[in-house]
C-alpha cells in the first residue's frame, strides 16, 4: 500500500472488499464508523485500510456490509505491527539483494558459447550393422535339436 493514502482510497479499499461497483456509496453504517475512527480516534487512512486487509487477507474473516469495519479499533495494532514486519524483511531483503549483487558483479565470468559450432563438431555416432548370413541358426552346440 502507498504511504500517502486519502479518504477516497480509503473508501475504494473497502469496496473493493465488499465487492461494491466503484461509483456505489458505501453503506451509512460504514461511513459512519469512519468517520468516528478518523475523527474520534484520530486513525489515518492508511492504518484503517491496512487494518481492513490484516482483518480480512490475514485473519481470513469476511466483510459484511450489515456489520461494517466494527473490527479496526481491535486489530489496528496487529495490523501496524504486521505490515511494519513485513517493510522490515522487504527491505532486509533488498539489502541482502544489493550485497549478491555486489559480490557477484566483482567475481563474473563471461563465457560466449555457440551452439551450432559445438554441434557441428559433434561426430555422429555410427551404430554396429550386424550380419545376418554370420549367425548359425543350426543348433549343433547350443543344445538345439
Amino acid at each position: 500500500m502507498p504511504t500517502v493514502f486519502s479518504k477516497s482510497d480509503l473508501d475504494n479499499h473497502i469496496r473493493n472488499y465488499l465487492q461494491l461497483a466503484p461509483n456505489c456509496a458505501l453503506p451509512k453504517s460504514i461511513n459512519g464508523q469512519l468517520n468516528r475512527f478518523i475523527v474520534e480516534l484520530n486513525y489515518s487512512p492508511l492504518d484503517i485500510a491496512r487494518a481492513v486487509s490484516y482483518y480480512v487477507e490475514v485473519q481470513g474473516h469476511k466483510l459484511e456490509k450489515l456489520y461494517g469495519i466494527w473490527f479496526v479499533p481491535d486489530v489496528i495494532d496487529d495490523a501496524r505491527k504486521y505490515f511494519n514486519d513485513l517493510a522490515k524483511k522487504k527491505a532486509q531483503k533488498e539489502a541482502e539483494a544489493l550485497i549478491i549483487e555486489t559480490t557477484s558483479a566483482q567475481d563474473k565470468l563471461v563465457y560466449n558459447v555457440n551452439v551450432k559450432v559445438i554441434a557441428e563438431r559433434k561426430i555422429p555416432r555410427k551404430l554396429e550393422q550386424i550380419d545376418l548370413t554370420k549367425i548359425d541358426i543350426s543348433g549343433d552346440d547350443n543344445g538345439g535339436k
